[in-house]
């Protein structure tokens, strides 16, 4: 049994992949984001180089778990895997269990014209793989 806070859950969509990125346990330090982080980096350089696809369900608890300094983290590692991600991804489901954040966050979405039929926050990961299970079939 890995020790990794993150577990990477890869199922078949089609021709495509779906990965849960599913938190596993709440003790969140710092080198797990460090380590999440630079795992992401691998698979999505893996998922370029071999020009594959995925669409992303992620259950991680970001605002749930993760202080300040370690959002700074993420943010500061973005422009690493932007470019890769956008290019490997298909859609992505976010899980977030408040309803305020979910329904700031798609206002936010429809509000900067992101593609709205491939994002989505949602309150569980159930709700997440039927929408990545419909945007796939678009």
């Amino acid at each position: 049994m890995s020790d990794k806070a993150v577990e990477f859950i890869i199922t078949e969509c089609g021709d495509n992949k779906i990965i849960n990125f599913k938190m596993v346990r709440d003790n969140i330090k710092r080198c797990d984001v460090e380590d999440f982080l630079n795992d992401y980096l691998k698979l999505v350089t893996e998922y370029k180089d071999k020009n594959m696809k995925f669409y992303g369900l992620w259950d991680v608890k970001i605002t749930n778990v993760l202080p300040p300094t370690y959002i700074k983290i993420i943010t500061d590692f973005m422009p690493k895997i932007r470019q890769l991600g956008a290019d490997t991804t298909l859609g992505n489901a976010i899980v977030f269990k408040s309803g305020t954040v979910r329904t700031l966050l798609n206002k936010y979405i429809a509000q900067y014209k992101f593609e709205i039929e491939f994002i989505k926050f949602v309150k569980t990961s159930q709700e997440g793989e039927e929408f990545i299970k419909k945007i796939a079939t678009i």
